[in-house]
């Protein structure tokens, strides 16, 4: 799926909104050609002044995002406390994203956890944070786009995310690593869990996320 930007004149002005096609559009196209040459991120419209002002006292924290629509794109859950039990005990803070569907399966987590937000809220929280540590999804993309740090564990498609400057991909150390779900090292498990993924280790992923943390991070 690709977002886009549709704009209309009618009575009140310009007006724009965010839409979803199924084929990538020819801004779509334009943007990806630029950020490949070295050109600028695509535009981001303005966040709307009510979901900053909601936002703003969680600036500063790392949001984790553990979930995709995809199990084999998943990091174990365990990584994924482990993780947050290695930043907290550096005195980081933390929040964890997740969709509505997911208030069960992120129960685990001790910091505070927002499942279901509106886009504008999501978007607003991913922006003022300092890190985003989050599987190869969505809201690695949104990250991405909004210049966000960002640390993305993947295996099957990791170059996906080569096209954002702030982003980093931490690739499975398995030979199968990019196998685009095909090939000859897959099989049909690894649709529900990819080993490449999951030797990838919690504090591989604290080492990345350390130096873009303030100095006093210990």
């Amino acid at each position: 799926l690709f977002v886009d930007v549709e704009e209309t004149l009618g009575p009140a002005g310009l007006q724009r909104r965010h839409v979803i096609r199924t084929r990538p559009t020819p801004r779509y196209e334009a943007g990806v050609r630029r950020i490949r040459g070295g050109g600028e991120l695509p535009e981001v419209l303005p966040l709307p002044d009510g979901a900053l002002e909601w936002s703003s006292r969680y600036r500063g924290v790392v949001a984790l995002c553990p979930r995709t629509l995809n199990a084999a794109r998943d990091w174990l859950p365990s990584h994924w406390l482990r993780l947050e039990g290695l930043l907290l005990a550096r005195g980081v803070r933390c929040v964890v994203l997740g969709a509505a569907g997911d208030k069960g399966a992120l129960a685990g987590f001790r910091s505070p956890q927002f499942c279901g937000q509106t886009p504008a809220r999501v978007a607003a929280l991913l922006s003022g944070a300092t890190c985003v540590e989050a599987n190869e999804s969505g809201l690695a993309h949104l990250a991405g786009a909004l210049g966000v740090p960002c640390v993305v564990v993947a295996a099957q498609f990791p170059e996906v995310h080569r096209f954002w400057p702030r982003s980093t991909v931490l690739r499975g150390p398995l030979s199968c690593t990019g196998c685009h779900t095909a090939g000859p090292h897959f099989r049909p498990a690894c649709l529900s869990l990819c080993a490449s993924l999951q030797t990838i280790g919690p504090e591989d992923v604290l080492a990345a996320v350390l130096p873009h943390l303030p100095v006093s991070v210990p």
